[in-house]
Formats: C-alpha cells, structure tokens, sequence
C-alpha cells in the first residue's frame, strides 16, 4: 500500500512511538534471565531456612512443615536451561535491534518527507552491515559469543552477498539499458 490515498498521505507521528520495542525488549530479557531468576530464588528460600542446595541430588530441607529439598534440587537445575536461554535472548536481540533500528530509519524519512528512490542503490548499508557481520563472527569464533551465534551469522552472510549481488545486477542493469 502506498503512502497516498484518496484521503492524502497518512499522518507522521511527531515523536517515535518506543512502547511496542519496548514491550518485545522486556520479553526478550525475560527469556533469557528468568532460569538465573529462580536459581536465585531457591538458593534465597535454602538461605533463609538454613538448607543446603547440591547438584548431586536433594539434599532434606524441612521448612513449613514440609521438605523442600527435591523442589530446591529441580530450580538449581535451571542454570542448564540458561544455556539455551540466553543464547536465544541475544539472538532475538539483535533481531530487535535491527527492527527498531530499521523503524526508526523509516520514521524518520517518513517525517521529513523524503521519497525513497528504489533504484538507488546505497552502498554505505552494505558495508555497515558487512562489517556488523564480521565482527559478530570475530566475537563467535574466538570465544566471546555463544556458538549458537555463528548460524545466524552464516545466515546473514548468505543474505548479504545474495542482496549485494542483485544490487550488483540491478546497477549494471539500469545502466546497459540507460545507454
């Protein structure tokens, strides 16, 4: 759908409306933190009743008249489960920044009217986004990112030399047929 109805062009809001990025971001960050959450919350609740929380097995731990140990012993194995967690928030992360960083860029054209010419190809995304993908393999592969990290990175990788290849082709195109 264009800009331009029968009814004129669709109203700019003046100031970028942050509240659905900033709901997505509060989930994301739930995801990845709420197993370190409840391993907090065990080892609390063991603290305060003076119990003890093993990797081994339940450890007995009588408080309310009840014994808690095998409840303490299945929250402390959620620091397995924040391996995957969190490796899945910081991919959705860089998902919500790319989003929001892409809707603030189109917000922002949008209010000060600048019409987009699509055969303009504007080279200086490709190296930024080249350069964002090499340094997140840098971070992957020498150890500073989880291993999950480097799938995305090959994904975009793929994304990237497709979409600098037809950039490539559509420049070469529209210029054979200018002449």
């Amino acid at each position: 759908m264009s800009d331009l109805s029968p009814l004129g062009p669709r109203p700019v809001e003046e100031r970028f409306n942050l509240r659905p990025y900033s709901f997505w971001l509060i989930l994301i960050v739930v995801l990845g933190w709420w197993p370190v959450v409840g391993v907090y919350l065990a080892g609390l609740f063991a603290d305060l009743n003076g119990c003890e929380v093993s990797a081994t097995g339940p450890v007995p731990c009588l408080a309310f008249g009840h014994d808690w140990g095998t409840e303490l012993y299945n929250a402390s194995g959620l620091v397995g489960v924040f391996g995957f967690t969190m490796p899945t928030a910081l991919i959705l992360l860089i998902v919500w920044a790319t989003v929001l960083g892409s809707s603030f860029l189109i917000w922002r054209r949008r209010r000060a009217s600048v019409i987009a010419d699509p055969m303009r190809v504007r080279w200086l995304y490709y190296l930024v986004s080249l350069i964002v993908l090499l340094v997140l393999a840098y971070l992957t592969l020498y150890g500073k990112l989880p291993g999950m990290v480097i799938l995305v990175v090959i994904f975009g990788g793929l994304f990237w030399v497709s979409s600098f290849l037809f950039a490539l082709f559509s420049l070469f195109f529209r210029r054979a047929s200018d002449k």
